[in-house]
């Protein structure tokens, strides 16, 4: 029989997040120790399932995509606090900024991205990008955004 795992590992200075449905018991991210590779306390999502990861500047702060529901969280470590952030239909891929002041988020349903104020954790903008926007790429200046989607 196989099982399938999917175990996201994100380097942050003295740790790293698992975000996973089998490594962290599903619904869960937590840190994980790179000296004695342990997982640190898990924060349950309260919805849905973890799929993809963002970093901020601040190494105690992470952005997660959870899947079914669709949903962006901003999940605070030390706290072990989580926020959902309201930026519309069908989050997928993400990204920061160089100056990680801004997180673009596509959404896949609304064929926009949307750009979030990190320090308010408010959506900003949706710029309409084509069908079904799936990932987003910020160019190291920060004057451009690539983003992937179908055609």
């Amino acid at each position: 029989m196989r099982r399938s795992i999917s175990t996201i590992l994100v380097p942050l200075f003295a740790f790293a997040w698992c975000a996973s449905s089998a490594g962290c018991s599903g619904g869960k991210v937590a840190p994980l120790d790179p000296a004695s590779l342990r997982l640190q306390r898990q924060i349950p999502l309260p919805q849905g399932k973890p799929l993809l990861v963002a970093t901020a500047h601040d190494p105690e702060r992470l952005y997660v995509v959870s899947a079914e529901p669709r949903a962006l969280w901003r999940v605070e470590r030390q706290r072990g606090t989580l926020q959902r952030i309201d930026v519309g239909s069908g989050p997928i891929g993400l990204r920061l900024d160089g100056a990680r002041r801004r997180l673009f988020v596509c959404l896949s349903v609304e064929n926009a991205l949307g750009v979030v104020d990190i320090e308010s954790n408010q959506l900003m903008y949706k710029i309409g990008v084509g069908l079904s926007p799936f990932d987003v790429v910020i160019s190291a200046d920060g004057t451009r955004a690539y983003v992937s989607h179908h055609a």
